[in-house]
């Protein structure tokens, strides 16, 4: 009898053991269908596409940081010079399928290895980026370029070093950089001031590459075309009003679309492009650099014309009444002059705000100013001061806004 009982307690358990392991076996098999039924698919050459999904683990979405928010070369308060970072996906990885890069002034990877990360603290880095696009040539938009280009090939040891490292290293490639023609010549001599260095590097790192950049060559026209596509994301360009060969792009993902200026007057162009986006990023420029050197007269006589060009080949506040699509979320970005100065380029501005604006409480320039102006213009829309590392989120047919410091940066 015990015996007997010893028997069927055992083939009880082998019973219960098996249902266990079929039971697992079909839900592994329920998941391996299920992921399969929602795949991602890639976009038509003039969007991206929307993934089909089932359930929530795959919203798609994408996140919008501000690597660099001051405007022109000079350097003030630690913001960084122009940039933009976007990454896209959906839920269920991070957000993190793509991540672009949109211009790179001084500061570019120091406010990148800032950005909060999917994975981990500093993910963000040269290695991770997928492409770097290019809005037009001036140096603070691409100051930082040889920057990226050799840290990016420093960063990623695996071009013929370490073959038994466990888990083995993504294998070093060129950093894919798409630009307007006259723009890549910037990039194609980035790295020549460090040629020597580079040389040395690779002879005591065993190296069996060098750093470069995959150029991508595009010529400007006047209605928009696709310079760059993948399965989660579509970028289109269009000429602007700023240099020969500036560039204002859209970017079109499966969470709503965003557009960056780059520097440029306002350009209709431009404009037609972003209508219906859900974030506008643009640069800015307040109108009391309007005829400022008549203002504040000096002897030189190349004055005049050197102020009067900046204030030209920038967007004033009281353009933004252009704009026809008044819903997109604009944040102002490559703002002049700089937030918390008293001037721009030693040029006193505070009296000349507040003979502007007599109910303006005086000191330094401030958000309030920029908002004011553009709000007397005519926009209506929703309207964001940027700062550096400002997260704009597109989740769920919806747009929010954070900063690092929890600041308001809305406009009333």
């Amino acid at each position: 009898m015990r015996d007997f009982l010893k028997n069927g307690f055992i083939l009880t358990s082998m019973f219960t053991l098996i249902a266990a392991c079929s039971s697992q076996i079909e839900t592994k098999t329920d998941t391996k269908v299920k992921a399969e039924s929602n795949p991602v698919t890639k976009p038509q050459a003039s969007a991206a596409t929307t993934p089909t999904t089932s359930d929530g683990d795959n919203t798609p979405c994408t996140d919008v940081f501000l690597t660099g928010t001051g405007g022109g070369p000079a350097s003030q308060f630690g913001n960084a010079q122009s940039g933009v970072f976007i990454r896209s996906g959906h839920s269920g990885n991070g957000c993190n399928a793509e991540r672009l890069q949109f211009d790179a002034g001084r500061g570019t990877l120091l406010k990148l290895s800032l950005v909060p990360s999917p994975k981990r603290p500093g993910f963000v880095t040269p290695p991770s980026l997928t492409a770097l696009f290019l809005t037009h040539g001036h140096s603070d938009h691409t100051s930082s370029i040889p920057d990226i280009l050799e840290t990016r090939w420093i960063m990623t040891k695996n071009d013929g070093q370490f073959p038994d490292l466990k888990p083995p290293r993504p294998k070093y490639k060129n950093m894919p950089v798409i630009c307007f023609d006259e723009t890549c010549d910037v990039v194609q001599k980035a790295l020549v001031p460090w040629k020597g260095e580079i040389s040395s590097r690779a002879k005591k790192d065993h190296r069996l590459s060098t750093p470069a950049a995959d150029v991508k060559k595009f010529t400007a026209t006047n209605t928009p075309q696709v310079v760059w596509s993948s399965n989660t994301m579509t970028v289109s360009a269009v000429s602007v009003d700023h240099i020969e060969g500036s560039v204002g792009y859209l970017i079109k993902t499966a969470a709503g679309n965003v557009c960056v200026s780059g520097d440029t007057s306002f350009s209709e162009n431009f404009n037609d492009m972003c209508e219906g986006a859900e974030v506008i990023i643009h640069e800015v420029i307040h109108p009391v650099l309007d005829g400022v050197a008549k203002k504040i007269p000096s002897p030189d006589p190349t004055f005049t014309k050197v102020m009067d060009n900046i204030f030209k080949s920038h967007t004033s506040t009281t353009s933004f009444s252009k704009f026809t699509e008044s819903d997109s979320l604009m944040v102002l970005t490559h703002i002049i002059p700089p937030i918390g100065a008293g001037g721009f380029q030693g040029i006193p501005l505070v009296p000349h705000l507040n003979k502007m604006d007599p109910d303006r409480k005086t000191g330094p320039i401030r958000a309030s100013d920029f908002c004011k102006s553009i709000r007397n213009s005519g926009f209506k829309g929703p309207l964001h001061v940027g700062t550096d590392l400002m997260h704009i989120k597109l989740s769920g047919g919806k747009v929010s806004t954070s900063t690092p410091d929890n600041k308001v940066t809305g406009c009333e």
